[in-house]
Parts: C-alpha cells; sequence; structure tokens
C-alpha cells in the first residue's frame, strides 16, 4: 500500500510539472502571436504605402491629362487669334483697296473717309490684342510646361525612392511572411499539444481520483482486516494467560509435593512415566510455555531463542544450538550476556584456530 501511495504521489508531481509546462507553452504560444500580429501590423503599413504611391501615380496621370488639356486650350485659342488676324488683314487690304479708290476718286464724300478711318483703328486694337493674347498664352504655356515639369520630377523622385524602398524591403516582408506561416504552423502544433497534454492532465486526474477511492476501501479493508487480528491477539492472549495461570497452579501443586524442579511425563510411547528436569523461570520463544522441562535448547542466532523439546524438532535451524538436560549453572540473565562471546569461542573452536584440552578438570 505505501509503495502504491508513493507512485500516486509521483503521478501527482507529474501532472503538476506538465502543468507547469502547459502554462510556460501557453506563455510561448502569447509571444508567437504578439509576434505574428507585429509583423502583420508591418505587412499591413507596406500595403498602405503601396496603395498611397497608386494614389499618387493616380494624381500624376491626371495631372497629366490637365496639362495635355491646358495643352489643347491655348492651341484652340492660338488658332481662334489666328482666324482673328487673317480677318483683321482682310479688313486691311479691304481699307487699303478704298483708300486707293478715294484717291483716285476724290470727290466721294467725308462719311467714308471717317468710316475707314474707324476700320484702321478697330484693326489696329484687334492687332495689339492679338499681339497680347500671343504672349499671354506663351508665357502660361512656359508657366504650365514649367509647373508640370517639376511636379513630374518631383513625383518621379518620390516614386523612384519609394519604389527603392520597397524593393529593399521586399525580402524582409517575404522573410516575414515565411516566417510568419512557420508561427502561425508553430501556434497550431503547440494549441494541439495543449489539448493533447490537457486531456492526458483530465486523464491523470480521473486516474488519481479512481486510485484515490480504491486505497480508500483498501485502507478500510485492511483496518477491519488489523480489528480482526486485534481480537484474534485478544483472543490468544486470554488463551496464554489462562494457560500461564494453569501452569502456576501446576507449579505450585508441584512445590507442595515436594518436586518442584520436575514433572512426570507420560508421554512415552509405551506409555510409561517420565521424570523430567524443569528449567525455572525459562519461557520458550515458541510455544511461549512457561517453565521448559525435559531438554533445553539455546540457538545461536539473533536473538538467542529458548526452545523446548516439543517446539524444537517442529522448527528449522541454520545456526548452532546448546542443548541442557538439565537447568544451566548459570543464570538466565548472566547468560544472555555471555552468550556473544560463546558463540565467538565455538567458531574459533570449529574453525580449529582454538581447541579444549580438558585434562580431566571438568570432574574436579
Amino acid at each position: 500500500m505505501v509503495r502504491e501511495i508513493t507512485i500516486l504521489k509521483k503521478n501527482v508531481e507529474q501532472a503538476e510539472q506538465e502543468k507547469e509546462l502547459l502554462k510556460s507553452e501557453g506563455t510561448e504560444t502569447q509571444d508567437l502571436k504578439y509576434e505574428i500580429a507585429t509583423l502583420q501590423a508591418a505587412l499591413a503599413t507596406a500595403n498602405y504605402n503601396t496603395e498611397t504611391m497608386s494614389t499618387q501615380l493616380e494624381d500624376l496621370s491626371e495631372m497629366a491629362k490637365a496639362y495635355k488639356f491646358g495643352e489643347a486650350l491655348a492651341n484652340e485659342n492660338i488658332t481662334e487669334m489666328i482666324q482673328k488676324v487673317g480677318e483683321s488683314l482682310s479688313k486691311r487690304k479691304l481699307s487699303a483697296e478704298l483708300n486707293g479708290s478715294l484717291m483716285v476718286n476724290p470727290n466721294k464724300s467725308d462719311t467714308q473717309a471717317e468710316l475707314l478711318e474707324n476700320l484702321g483703328s478697330n484693326i489696329d486694337s484687334l492687332l495689339l490684342e492679338y499681339e497680347y493674347s500671343r504672349q499671354e498664352n506663351i508665357q502660361l504655356n512656359s508657366d504650365n510646361t514649367a509647373l508640370a515639369q517639376e511636379k513630374s520630377d518631383l513625383n518621379t523622385e518620390l516614386l523612384n525612392n519609394n519604389l527603392l524602398n520597397l524593393q529593399s524591403e521586399a525580402p524582409e516582408l517575404e522573410d516575414n511572411r515565411n516566417h510568419i506561416k512557420v508561427l502561425e504552423a508553430r501556434v497550431a502544433e503547440l494549441e494541439s499539444a495543449a489539448q493533447v497534454e490537457s486531456q492526458r492532465a483530465d486523464d491523470l486526474k480521473s486516474f488519481i481520483q479512481e486510485s484515490g477511492t480504491k486505497e480508500e476501501s483498501r485502507i478500510a479493508a485492511l483496518e477491519n482486516e488489523l480489528t480482526e487480528n486485534l481480537l484474534k491477539f485478544e483472543e490468544r492472549e486470554c488463551e496464554l494467560r489462562e494457560k500461564w495461570k494453569a501452569d502456576v497452579d501446576r507449579l505450585t501443586s508441584d512445590s507442595l509435593t515436594g518436586c518442584s524442579g520436575f514433572k512426570i511425563s507420560d508421554d512415552q510411547n509405551d506409555g510409561s512415566a517420565v521424570l523430567k528436569q524443569n528449567h525455572q523461570r525459562i519461557v520458550c520463544d515458541t510455544c511461549l510455555d512457561v517453565h521448559i522441562y525435559g531438554s533445553r535448547f539455546k540457538s545461536f542466532g539473533e536473538n538467542f531463542n529458548d526452545i523446548c523439546e516439543k517446539c524444537y524438532p517442529l522448527s528449522e535451524h541454520q545456526d548452532p544450538v546448546l542443548e541442557w538436560k538439565a537447568p544451566c549453572g548459570i543464570t538466565p540473565e548472566k547468560l544472555e550476556d555471555l552468550m556473544p562471546y560463546f558463540k565467538i569461542l565455538l567458531a574459533e573452536i570449529q574453525n580449529g584456530r582454538c581447541k579444549v584440552h580438558a585434562n580431566n578438570g571438568f570432574n574436579r
């Protein structure tokens, strides 16, 4: 259960990390969108400049049309003046003929002479008017030509500069368009990845919730099992207390009969009774029986357990074991302190580094 809880914690941490990753990718997406908007604004500005140049070209075309119209109007005025001059010349010729006739016939009336004089003055005024109009038209045409040329030069220079700027900006704009396409593809990819990660986070969240529900059910089952084991332990404790009480009563009975150090056993195969030694204050660590009767076994294992002769055949031992047929001459507390040293000594004897020479010394 602890291992599964640890796995769930790791899954939660992984989900948090993926959430942070999604946040960082969302920030990157916002930056890319801002960059795309900036590039689109630059493209819009370039398109606006192009439209402005087109408008300027249209204005120049209109000015050229106006110039041509003014030139045609001036030509019409010149034609009209030429016609007037022709008419004036015709009248002058007529006046000369009239003057000649007067010189031939000096007896004509003074009224005809006055008419001729008025006609000559009108012709002179028409000629002066024609000359003035001609000079004015020449000056107007010159001014219009100079102004049109100046405007044409300025517009041509402006158009050339704008054309150069557009030509210099064209590669950059093309790169920006390509970059925008790449960024749009990247944004689409990030949005798709964000959707996938969001779905994965939702699935992980659902899995964690389901796992939490399963673990709660398992914990409840373990609590029930623990409660049952506690009840069994209490029952076992009651049984052991009853057994201990029976052993105490038995020891009390043995002490009253004067045989407190022995026990009469009838568990032989032939039904005969055997008197067994009582190892007082020694408890079997396997069956927890108080006072070991008969043989006492003590293991050199990690806990130096005491084992009665009933439990010894039923258990497996890989460590050396001591056996006492009669009570040990060393107190249980002192023996527990000496067992580690006995284990080292027996290992030395077993490995041949130490040898015991009795020399009949134990019979003294």
